[in-house]
């Protein structure tokens, strides 16, 4: 009962015995026995000449019949090889067995679209049913990125005239592949999906649950079988013309007006989900309704709301223009198109532009000179220390000819004194060659060989590697630093600016020869002052550095916190590379930040590492749901 007296008459069926014709019926015959209550005469319907049980005994034969072998036979043809899983970007990892949480989110379509999408169909003779199928199935392809994909659907299963009033669950879900691997146009791809339905019809009896027992497929429990997304259109119609199809979508507005009674939609949330994704388009008198039944476990409502409208706007497209390549249809609507090229492009900030990378950390040092700037190893450099020593550097640097465009190769332990090394280099006017000395030397000799570089900083525990890889002179930072101390600390003045390089990155090499990357003095400093923002750093902020040097994100590593006055400690390869003794040193630096790939995070939780209150970034490999 209803505050002010009405009420509601609740039905609630499990779909196994019910489909939406049925309900069709039911509604039929509840308004017959309504009227003739309300009329207080006697409440008759006509007696029924056949029932569910005759539609089973009629499947059961047919099943086991010649017809109903080739069934099978065209089914299992369809579903030859393996089964392709659709993978769509989800919202939420997926959990190890299938859930079922649901709900729906729901958009209409102008009646005008409508027509359209018919014509197109009648043009390409196919019927609005298989247009929005294709349609949908290019939504996946196109969401996917998959060629090979399949999309369950149902037919009513009541082509024969002595079912037509028989209330029970006759239909059948039909498994239809879709293959793109052809880059179609909509219009040829429209033409295979009206054969494939075309050849569904002519074999649409055969039990999907008999046929997956047939199927050598590797059952995912976190899947359904077969398929994990539903195209359903309906079309059922009641008393008068009037279309019962917009309640099944559960279309918010659906109203439907018969003699004495007015039935509307009731919302009811939560509803289970079957399949990852079910798409239920309803004919209605004013266009399309679509609705998109989801599972909540995987996808949030927001995501379900822009995909109907991608949905809406494929639909225009193809309406328009059905001879564009499916790869090339635009999905964006204008608002969103508007969002990601104006909205979220507005990435304009201030930023010290017309500074170099060197000259922001020497201001920092005349800020906090006391600070620590870097430790490891045993070793500890303040500001000062640090902007003092790596001036007596670029002093010697400048004596022996190094300038602006000039590479300079580092090949050095992790310590504090690589940033010395790396920040006389800049302070010169040079820019710096990031050379491991773990490489192997074929690869350290290719590097060497295509970037020339004027000289090369090592120490003496690196020197060795560089010695037959035709580097040129090689000046140690550790041996020959009295040498280079006498230079003095005040350098000559380099004339470098924000335009000139500050390093040269090569490249892996998996495609075949290293390639050297140039990277400009305003590209670092734009880049780090971004990520000193977000996802932000500050002097309070201690970061773990890694990355070897010849991989491009030490360079956030090691600057960063160097502009913002923060402490940067720096492991040692050997440290970097086991995961207890990293875990050790992340406990004992008291680091609040640290940036590793996947692989080293991993390494770290299996040496029983537990984090704690620290801003931990991750990238340079996939990251597994798992360790997220």
């Amino acid at each position: 009962t209803r505050p002010g007296g009405s009420h509601i008459l609740l039905l609630a069926m499990d779909h196994i015995i019910v489909d939406l014709w049925s309900i069709s019926l039911m509604i039929q015959e509840l308004h017959q026995l309504y009227l003739a209550e309300q009329a207080g005469q006697p409440a008759t319907l006509p007696a029924l000449h056949y029932h569910y049980t005759d539609f089973v005994h009629w499947e059961t034969a047919l099943v086991n019949s010649p017809a109903g072998t080739r069934m099978r036979d065209y089914w299992l043809d369809q579903l030859a090889g393996e089964l392709p899983a659709l993978n769509l970007p989800t919202d939420h990892p997926r959990a190890a067995t299938q859930t079922y949480s649901g709900d729906t989110v729901s958009l209409r379509l102008s009646a005008s679209l409508a027509h359209r999408l018919t014509t197109l169909g009648q043009a390409h003779g196919a019927t609005l049913y298989v247009t929005l199928l294709a349609a949908f199935q290019a939504l996946l392809h196109r969401y996917s990125g998959q060629n090979d994909l399949i999309v369950g659907t149902v037919l009513s299963g009541r082509d024969q005239p002595e079912l037509a009033n028989v209330i029970g669950y006759c239909i059948n879900p039909l498994a239809m592949r879709a293959d793109f691997s052809q880059q179609p146009t909509f219009a040829q791809f429209l033409a295979q999906v009206r054969q494939k339905v075309l050849g569904a019809i002519d074999h649409q009896h055969y039990p999907l649950p008999l046929l997956a027992d047939q199927l050598h497929f590797h059952r995912d429990p976190s899947r359904p079988p077969i398929f994990e997304t539903m195209f359903i259109m309906q079309k059922a119609q009641i008393q008068d013309g009037q279309p019962l199809s917009a309640f099944a979508p559960g279309m918010p507005d659906a109203r439907l007006e018969l003699a004495g009674l007015t039935l509307t939609s009731l919302p009811l949330p939560g509803m289970p989900a079957q399949f990852d994704l079910t798409l239920m388009v309803a004919d209605m008198a004013d266009g399309l309704g679509a609705s998109l039944h989801y599972n909540t476990d995987l996808f949030d409502a927001t995501t379900m709301q822009r995909m109907l409208a991608h949905f809406a706007t494929l639909l225009e497209q193809v309406a328009d223009n059905p001879h564009r390549a499916i790869s090339a249809i635009p999905l964006l609507p204008e608002n969103e198109r508007h969002q990601l090229l104006a909205d979220w492009n507005a990435t304009q900030a201030t930023y010290p532009a017309g500074h170099c990378l060197h000259q922001l950390i020497s201001a920092q040092a005349r800020r906090t000179p006391q600070a620590i700037a870097a430790t490891g190893r045993g070793t500890t450099l303040t500001y000062a220390q640090l902007d003092q020593q790596s001036d007596q550097l670029a002093a010697y640097l400048r004596r022996q000819g190094v300038g602006p465009e000039h590479l300079v190769g580092i090949g050095v332990d992790r310590t504090p004194h690589m940033l010395v090394g790396l920040l006389g280099i800049l302070k010169a006017g040079g820019a710096y060659v990031p050379l491991d000395p773990a490489f192997p030397a074929e690869r350290l000799a290719l590097m060497l060989d295509d970037a020339q570089p004027r000289l090369l900083l090592t120490d003496r525990a690196n020197h060795a590697a560089f010695q037959h890889t035709g580097a040129p002179r090689l000046l140690c930072l550790d041996e020959d630093w009295p040498e280079i101390a006498a230079a003095g600390d005040t350098p000559p003045p380099a004339g470098t600016t924000p335009n000139n390089l500050a390093y040269v990155i090569y490249t892996s090499g998996s495609t075949g020869r290293p390639k050297g990357v140039m990277i400009p003095h305003r590209a670092v400093v734009n880049f780090l002052n971004s990520m000193a923002t977000r996802p932000g750093l500050t002097a309070t902020d201690t970061l773990l550095a890694v990355t070897t040097l010849s991989f491009d994100i030490a360079v956030l590593e090691l600057y960063l916190p160097l502009l913002v006055g923060g402490t940067v400690v720096i492991a040692s390869r050997e440290q970097a590379a086991d995961g207890q003794q990293l875990a050790t040193l992340l406990a004992e630096s008291r680091a609040t930040v640290m940036q590793a790939t996947p692989a080293t995070w991993q390494m770290l939780l299996a040496a029983g590492w537990q984090p704690a209150q620290q801003k931990l970034l991750c990238g340079g490999e996939a990251l597994p749901a798992s360790l997220a």
